[in-house]
């Protein structure tokens, strides 16, 4: 058994929102593969093409592999739905690094708020302490949760000069959050982020 991948770690998605408030440690989400897979070869590399009729997987560098069977696992890339200016302004949250950089970016947000308060620029402080969310599904609800419990539990007490500008929004097209489960789930979650 021979595993692909151009990463060579798994790691654990949903304690991914918990790295970009500093909850979690990234290098706390991941494991490598080959820890996981003791009896299997890996490589890390990124598979391009694959010839069914002939056995094959093309891969970067130019290495090809045969197989007798294939099982293709790729995961998913996140749904923009279209909306134009999502691939250039969003931020996306499906990798480790995307972590990292959600948090650098938050952190750089509230220190350039801090400073526009000092300097007399309420509005521009408001305005960067304005965070959106879009999808309400799983990775959008706990991203909320976890940014409103950052902002109530530690970065109020650190710039409490600029505590009431924070402002977290949650933007889903569909009726409620969390679809994907019960009724009762999704209002009683809504209920809580409200409050």
């Amino acid at each position: 058994v021979t595993v692909l991948s151009p990463r060579p770690f798994f790691f654990y998605t949903p304690l991914l929102v918990g790295s970009t408030t500093g909850v979690v440690s990234p290098g706390a989400i991941i494991e490598p593969i080959r820890d996981n897979v003791p009896d299997c070869e890996f490589m890390r590399v990124s598979c391009k093409d694959v010839d069914l009729d002939n056995r094959k997987v093309f891969c970067d560098d130019g290495i090809s592999l045969d197989y007798d069977h294939l099982v293709v696992a790729v995961g998913m890339q996140p749904n923009t739905f279209g909306i134009p200016g999502v691939d250039k302004y969003g931020r996306f949250l499906k990798e480790v690094e995307h972590g990292r950089e959600v948090r650098k970016e938050m952190l750089n947000l509230i220190e350039e708020a801090d400073v526009a308060k000092a300097a007399g620029h309420e509005a521009k402080a408001k305005q960067l302490l304005n965070f959106v969310v879009v999808g309400g599904g799983p990775t959008g609800v706990e991203f909320c949760g976890e940014l409103s419990d950052f902002i109530k539990n530690d970065l109020q007490r650190r710039y409490p000069k600029i505590a009431e500008y924070f402002k977290v929004t949650l933007v889903e097209a569909l009726p409620g959050i969390l679809t994907m489960f019960h009724k009762s789930v999704g209002g009683y979650v809504q209920d809580h982020l409200q409050s």
